[in-house]
């Protein structure tokens, strides 16, 4: 499973994927579609898993996004608390 929530607005989509790489093109086109609603992402911040592959396909001539990856520290759910939660919701 994955989540992106908006830490400002408490606002988050999720999806089941098979493997953890699996939500990166998905994710993008969300992302995309908030772009051209006028509702860019500016940063990201996630674990570890997937961030480079995510960073550079976000960054490639399909999506052209501009979007800031930031990771939190390993074995700091505190830092993820906003999806944390939301895992905890989904439960």
């Amino acid at each position: 499973m994955a989540l992106m929530v908006d830490s400002a607005t408490g606002y988050g989509t999720d999806g089941f994927y098979k493997a953890k790489g699996n939500f990166i093109e998905l994710a993008c086109k969300q992302l995309q579609k908030w772009k051209n609603t006028g509702n860019e992402v500016k940063i990201i911040c996630q674990n570890n898993a997937e961030k480079k592959l995510f960073e550079q396909r976000a960054g490639s001539l399909d999506w052209k996004l501009s979007t800031k990856f930031e990771c939190t520290a390993r074995a700091t759910p505190q830092h993820n608390s906003i999806v944390e939660l939301e895992f905890t919701a989904c439960a």
